[in-house]
């Protein structure tokens, strides 16, 4: 199983709001990227996470601000999984 990566540092104990749109970003970016190297369309990936398309569109195109539920959800169904790391590792 692949991973989606999200990288949190200790010295920064509560994340800026630009960090936090960074962070996002960069996660449904992975999102996508697994999307088409999975070669899948958007319907598709929305009837295997069990989510409306508009809802995986949103995401896709950083168009909303998801719900971990949601990124879990798109994630497994691209065989994805979730995880977070302390930024000042080497992985």
């Amino acid at each position: 199983m692949c991973q989606l990566s999200l990288r949190v540092s200790d010295d920064e104990p509560r994340l800026s709001p630009e960090s936090l749109a960074e962070r996002s970003l960069a996660l449904c970016d992975q999102l996508e990227k697994a999307r088409m190297a999975a070669g899948i369309s958007r319907r598709e990936l929305a009837r295997r996470a069990g989510l409306d398309p508009g809802t995986v569109a949103a995401v896709l195109e950083v168009r909303s601000d998801p719900h971990l539920e949601t990124i879990l959800r798109i994630g497994g169904a691209l065989g994805l999984r979730l995880e977070v790391t302390p930024a000042h590792t080497s992985q």
